[in-house]
């Protein structure tokens, strides 16, 4: 029997598998133990405690200097607030208010054309003369409401808030409806129809009850904004704060400066020294541009924004007293209503029918202020007493039923040619006030302009020579 050979099989053998390394687990209870005691070794030792110091002073100043660039950048907002947006949105009211009592005013005197009429001479020369004067009435009512429609339409342009936009919306809602019933007063009136003199009325109701309160609500809006701009560029509480931060700056710097002396035996470390210079010109120039920025800006206050608004309002109520005489010549001085709109209106004004001085009232207190044109004020008094004296002739001759003729005439005449001379005198104080106030808001802004690059620089100089100082010192150690 032959023997089989003997095959060897191939054996596989499996690779071998390295056992998979667990990842370390991050214990929380030792790295808390940990860290402190890192740091406190870390300070223990003097460069530990100079970098200490490093990152200290260097929080310190990048927070004093961000304190005085932030409270520049507040204020000057602020006073961009008050010159652009607030009290341009002010001015700007009160020229809708003026322009549409005054289009209101001359709508009511064009009433007198059939009056004018009936009580001339009927010589050629008188007919020539009231066609001229109802034409120049007409061609004044007309260019008093485009100057109140494009007045509406650059405050649609400002940047007013929602409360303000809805008396907006007002404005323009209703001032077609008033000129519509006011060319309806025309129209019928040149037709020689007594309706017009109602539609006249119900027009003047829609103008003093609907839009002028709205074109009032949006100058008090804008004053509350201007007044809440007016705290953010003069507020003591930025100025404590900065105070405060200067305070701890010093303290740190101080607090370094004698560190380093108790530990290197030097009297003065040189960098730090001009830190410190650094810090002084940045906090005294910004203290220097606050001081005069508060000063100017209540000077803008005083002389400009209280009289403006002042005289403005005397222009308002003088133009209501003239509405109310010529609805009361429309109606022949038989409405009682117009004649107390009438006393009501002078006495706002600080006055009584018969030109006597009261204790309060807007043209009263606007006499009473300082200011450049303190020395035209009065004559704007003696023109409203002038007024108010033929105003008195006219309320005479309208209670004598035979002098007619003789109320309507002087009312026309002389009444008239005082009150323009009145109104002008008020309109030429607001506008005066008012490109006074501008001014002097951007004189008040003047010194904060260059005052962040100033902060800025100031700061990252102040740092990196507190940096330098310190590390100088750290050197040493090495």
């Amino acid at each position: 029997m032959t023997a089989q050979p003997v095959t060897s099989r191939s054996v596989t053998t499996p690779p071998a598998t390295t056992p998979p390394v667990p990842s370390p687990r991050l214990d929380i209870r030792a790295l808390s133990r940990e860290l402190p005691r890192r740091a406190r070794n870390a300070v223990a030792v003097t460069p530990g405690r100079l970098r200490l110091y490093s990152l200290s002073l260097t929080g310190l100043l990048a927070l004093l200097g961000t304190a005085l660039f932030a409270t520049t950048l507040i204020r000057l907002d602020a006073l961009n607030t008050i010159r652009n947006q607030a009290g341009r949105s002010i001015v700007d009211a009160q020229r809708v208010h003026a322009a549409l009592s005054d289009a209101d005013a001359t709508a009511a005197a064009e009433f007198f054309a059939p009056v004018t009429v009936l009580t001339s001479n009927g010589t050629p020369a008188d007919e020539r003369a009231i066609h001229d004067r109802n034409l120049r009435t007409a061609a004044g009512y007309d260019t008093s409401i485009a100057t109140a429609a494009e007045t509406i339409q650059e405050l649609t342009r400002l940047n007013l808030d929602a409360t303000a936009e809805k008396q907006l919306a007002v404005l323009a809602r209703q001032l077609p409806v008033y000129t519509g019933l006011v060319e309806r007063a025309r129209d019928n009136n040149r037709a020689g129809n007594s309706s017009g003199e109602g539609y006249l009325r119900k027009g003047s109701q829609v103008m003093w009850q609907q839009i002028l309160p709205a074109a009032d609500r949006i100058t008090a809006l804008n004053a509350d904004r201007l007044d809440h701009a007016y705290q953010d560029a003069t507020s003591g509480t930025d100025e404590d704060l900065l105070i405060l931060a200067f305070t701890v700056t010093a303290a740190g710097l101080a607090a370094t400066q004698l560190m380093l002396f108790r530990r290197t035996k030097r009297i003065l470390n040189l960098p730090l020294v001009a830190a410190s210079a650094c810090v002084l010109i940045g906090v005294g120039w910004s203290a220097t541009a606050f001081s005069t920025q508060q000063a100017r800006l209540a000077d803008a206050r005083d002389a400009s924004y209280t009289p403006m608004t002042l005289l403005a309002q005397s222009r308002v109520f003088a133009l209501r007293a003239r509405v109310d005489e010529s609805l009361s010549l429309i109606a022949f001085g038989n409405d009682a209503q117009p004649d107390a709109d009438f006393t009501t209106a002078i006495n706002q004004l600080g006055f009584e029918k018969d030109g006597g001085q009261l204790p309060e009232g807007s043209l009263v207190q606007a006499i009473a202020l300082d200011g450049p044109d303190v020395r035209a004020r009065p004559g704007i008094r003696n023109d409203l007493q002038e007024w108010l004296a033929i105003h008195h002739a006219v309320t005479e001759s309208l209670a004598t039923p035979d002098k007619l003729k003789d109320a309507v005439t002087t009312s026309l005449g002389r009444g008239t040619e005082t009150f323009d001379r009145l109104d002008r005198a008020l309109d030429g104080a607001v506008t005066d006030s008012q490109n006074r106030f501008t001014r002097q808001v951007s004189d008040a802004a003047e010194p904060l302009h260059p005052l962040p690059a100033v902060v800025v620089i100031t700061t990252i100089v102040a740092i990196g020579l507190g940096l330098a100082g310190i590390q100088r010192r750290i050197n040493e150690y090495r």
